[in-house]
């Protein structure tokens, strides 16, 4: 058996769950701890009950992706700043920055935690699967869903990486805007 999977996902969810018989391949080499984007994948050990073995791996990469300082929690304000810059990269200038901000923050009081703390990764992975079965039941459905989520995600990452900001939070000043 290789290494367990040192994602902070990943972790979460081994700390989480007694009964870890399931090997298998990491989140898609990207590396929290490092916040880099690695050629080869980890292993990640977790428990045989996931619905599907691609579909889980592409849940760990999102919520790893989403997980901007990579502390293993999914916090409000990652949320709205990955997906401040998804809205960038599909509308550029065009985008309403608050309408983005309020809509992150409503689904996180409303679909995550209602006070706005920041959520382990088997509550982000309940939600996602709720919306992917309420959107389509079909598993090839979800996993092209997913796919398209994790290469947005990605994008948005290394396009903040490349601003310069990393994990730090999108700050509405640095994109000339009020």
């Amino acid at each position: 058996m290789g290494a367990a999977c040192a994602h902070a996902a990943c972790v979460q969810l081994t700390d989480e769950f007694e009964d870890v018989s399931i090997l298998r391949r990491g989140c898609n080499g990207f590396d929290p701890a490092d916040k880099a984007l690695l050629d080869s994948a980890d292993e990640c050990i977790l428990p045989p009950f996931f619905k599907d073995l691609r579909l889980e791996d592409l849940l760990c990469q999102l919520f790893s992706l989403h997980d901007l300082d990579g502390n293993g929690l999914l916090e409000e304000s990652e949320l709205i700043q990955l997906n401040i810059t998804v809205a960038l990269l599909h509308k550029g200038e065009d985008v309403d920055l608050l309408e983005v901000e309020d809509t992150y923050r409503t689904l996180f009081r409303e679909k995550l935690d209602p006070d706005g703390n920041p959520i382990k990764y088997s509550r982000f992975r309940s939600y996602v699967l709720q919306l992917l079965d309420g959107i389509d039941e079909d598993p090839r459905a979800q996993e092209m869903m997913m796919e398209q989520f994790v290469a947005e995600a990605r994008l948005a990452r290394e396009v903040r990486g490349k601003m310069g900001l990393g994990t730090d939070l999108l700050d509405r000043d640095d994109l000339g805007t009020p």
